[in-house]
């Protein structure tokens, strides 16, 4: 038991390290990156240009998009866990009310059965 807590937390501790030092190197970056451009944009001439043509209200678009797809697809994963976590009580549950019952034939994801998509 105490071998898989410290292996626990010792991958806590790396996973932090990693995140930490990913934020502090993006930081580093963004500060050589203003370093280097001193005195030759303004902030203005920066905010204007965004990765060249692409201005800033069209990064901002495609920041709030690839965001609220990749949010959607996390909820729909959590959704159809949380459906096969629950499935099997659920079954058993309607069972004890009706033996006869017969099954929707749907996944324990609850996804439409392959042959039946066809």
């Amino acid at each position: 038991m105490f071998r898989s807590q410290l292996l626990d937390s010792i991958t806590r501790i790396v996973i932090a390290s990693i995140k930490a030092a990913t934020i502090l190197g993006t930081a580093y970056l963004f500060y050589q990156c203003a370093n280097v451009l001193a005195g030759k944009y303004t902030f203005a001439q920066i905010g204007m240009s965004f990765l060249g043509n692409l201005k800033l209200t069209d990064g901002a678009a495609l920041l709030a998009t690839s965001g609220s797809i990749a949010w959607g697809a996390r909820e729909r994963r959590l959704k159809k866990d949380a459906i096969e976590r629950l499935t099997e009580r659920i079954k058993q549950l309607e069972l004890k009310v009706d033996p006869n019952r017969t099954s929707s034939k749907l996944t324990k994801r609850g996804d439409t059965p392959p042959e039946v998509k066809k």
